[in-house]
């Protein structure tokens, strides 16, 4: 299913267009966004759009790799066709690369493509890999799960890999940071509680650069294989103000329901092959006439009584509204040879299913500073993020809340079955016993808990030599801590229903944690040989070190009702432990030669050792 964000607005219509370059063709790819908000559309191969305008003085922006950027008043009209120029205002932009170094755009020699603060925070999501969705071409976001705070997969230019992992490096200020999803992909009981991009606060990001080709990645080495994101955070230096004290604070409420459902038929009602078999979950039965008619158990000599009709949404009306507060407050002071940067930042979301089943809480600290004094540099940072959450279990079983929806006749409300404990929805007299039971009581009896804690951050020094001549040390780290609980409540009905979805009980309980220490040593060298002709060296290790702890327990066959802990069996308990350790130690190097700040010749190495052995 698919989500929307609802905004309210005084007005709303569509405008068709095209974007075209100066000699009329049409342009793939161009970004059109309405100004102030978040509306936006990309043009096709044949340069043509279709936008939703929500404001009375509509203003669009577009933009494209190679193009000026340009605002476009719309007036009236519904269709426009816009006609962009080459533009050359970036061909002197900074950006950051592979292990953090400045270097002009226009000197690389492979593609980067740069996202600043106001474009990640646009959407108000409180995740900041939402801030690249239709910004750069080549770059696809996807959702792993419409629950918050479930896993954002990010492919740069499609899928490399079946069998391997396809996911882009992650780094942060120059420290690679753990990206792993904590998720389950079973059949029965699925669940996502995200990965490690969800716990960063996007509001503390300054830019976002995006390393498509090999020779960007290949200065990764196999990390990078899939691209690499290169994250700038803030740190009190690059703010608005050049000195003093600056405040910030940025909140938004995001509201999001079901978008459309399944088409579902609504000709026929329950039962099978034509015959109104009560006991049936399909809708293949007689054709619908509007009469009443019972349906389900017969209980204590009594039976419910309905309209054969079909309810179009009986599965749309079991969800409810979502709603996802973020709030965020940052603190910055320069005074010249000194930054610093604090922030907090929370984010409450409740998803679409009824009650507190399907919630993400997280609350982030950053704290970071800087001091430089002759030609000494020191600057350090740390971030943590703390999470907890349920996960509604996906599956095609018993235990899928969507899926026992789903097999139920069209002429049935479920909604009304609200109550499980009612002696007509109770899973002991369920209408069936096809291997499904009443989805509130799969919602609310069955669950889990999610509580996750991420540190990490670095601490760097950087020493001037000589004018041209820099050497740097940088320290980084990535703690993760991830406890996940599994319950199902023991469901053994005795009556007709008896052994369709019988379930002794099981618990389960997982511990994991990975940490990652990086030791970065970078000298480099900047020369301009005569006005014509310019040069850049730079070369470097990198000590890496990588670890994971994984305790994974459970049982089935509960005895105590309602007591989910793993010592509430007599059978013995399911253990898996697992331990790994990885060290890899890189060394790189990088070279640049420019013509007149035109023409530019650059060489990259990069080797790598390690040793991956078991604990």
């Amino acid at each position: 299913m698919l989500l929307f964000a609802v905004v309210a607005h005084a007005q709303t219509r569509s405008v068709t267009g095209m974007v075209t370059d100066s000699k009329s063709q049409p342009i793939t790819g161009a970004v059109i966004k309405e100004k102030g908000t978040t509306n936006g559309a990309i043009s096709g191969t044949d340069g043509r759009f279709s936008i939703k305008i929500t404001t009375a003085a509509p203003v669009l922006q577009v933009s494209f790799i190679g193009m000026a950027d340009q605002d476009v008043t719309l007036g009236a009209s519904n269709s426009i066709t816009i006609k962009m120029e080459t533009g050359d205002q970036d061909l002197g932009a900074v950006v950051v690369t592979a292990q953090g170094i400045v270097r002009s755009k226009r000197s690389l020699g492979y593609s980067v493509a740069s996202v600043k603060s106001v474009d990640i925070n646009e959407t108000g999501l409180g995740s900041p890999i939402n801030g690249l969705q239709g910004k750069i071409a080549g770059v696809q976001i996807s959702a792993a799960s419409s629950d918050p705070g479930a896993s954002t997969r990010i492919f740069i230019r499609g899928i490399h890999s079946i069998s391997q992992g396809t996911q882009p490096l992650i780094v942060v200020d120059g420290v690679p940071i753990a990206n792993n999803s904590t998720n389950s992909t079973s059949l029965n009981g699925g669940f996502d509680f995200g990965n490690g991009l969800n716990t960063i606060n996007p509001n503390d990001i300054e830019s976002m650069e995006v390393l498509k080709s090999s020779a960007a990645t290949a200065l990764y080495g196999s990390r990078g294989a899939n691209g690499v994101i290169m994250i700038t955070t803030k740190n009190g230096s690059n703010s608005s103000a050049k000195k003093g004290l600056g405040v910030e604070y940025n909140g938004s409420a995001t509201f999001s329901s079901v978008l459309r459902m399944p088409e579902f038929q609504n000709q026929f009602g329950q039962g099978w092959d034509n015959n109104h078999w009560l006991d049936e979950n399909g809708s293949w039965g007689p054709e619908f006439d509007g009469r009443d008619r019972v349906y389900g158990r017969v209980v204590d000599n009594s039976q419910l009584l309905a309209p054969y009709s079909a309810l179009d949404n009986n599965v749309k009306d079991f969800f409810e509204r979502g709603v996802t507060l973020n709030n965020s407050v940052g603190v910055s002071g320069n005074n010249g040879a000194s930054s610093f940067y604090a922030s907090f930042s929370n984010v409450n979301a409740d998803g679409i299913y009824p009650g507190a089943v399907d919630i993400n809480n997280r609350n982030t600290i950053s704290l970071k500073a800087q001091t430089k004094k002759d030609k000494l540099s020191v600057s350090g940072g740390v971030n943590v993020s703390m999470t907890e959450g349920k996960f509604v279990p996906t599956g095609q079983g018993g235990q899928g809340t969507y899926n026992n929806m789903m097999q139920t006749p069209r002429n049935m409300s479920i909604v009304d079955m609200l109550n499980y404990n009612d002696k007509f929805y109770n899973p002991e007299d369920y209408f069936t016993a096809y291997g499904v039971t009443n989805p509130y009581y799969v919602l609310n009896e069955n669950g889990n808990d999610f509580n996750g804690r991420k540190i990490y951050g670095n601490i760097q020094t950087t020493y001037d030599i000589k004018e041209n001549i820099k050497v740097l040390y940088r320290l980084g780290y990535d703690f993760n801590t991830n406890n996940i609980h599994n319950h199902r409540a023991i469901l053994l009905p005795q009556g007709v229903n008896g052994g369709s979805v019988d379930d002794p009980g099981f618990v389960s309980e997982q511990a994991s944690g990975t940490q990652e220490f990086n030791n970065d040593a970078l000298i480099t060298w900047k020369k301009e040989i005569n006005p014509l002709v310019s040069f850049d060296l730079s070369g470097g290790m990198n000590i890496n070190s990588r670890s994971s702890n994984s305790l994974f327990t459970s049982v089935d066959a509960l005895d105590i009702p309602g007591f989910y802990n793993v010592q509430n069996s007599p059978n013995a308990p399911t253990i898996a432990e697992s331990n790994t350790l990885r060290r890899q130690v890189n060394f790189f190097g990088l070279a640049n030669l420019g013509y007149k700040d035109m023409a530019f010749l650059n060489v990259s190495l990069r080797r790598d050792q390690s040793s991956t052995l078991p604990v």
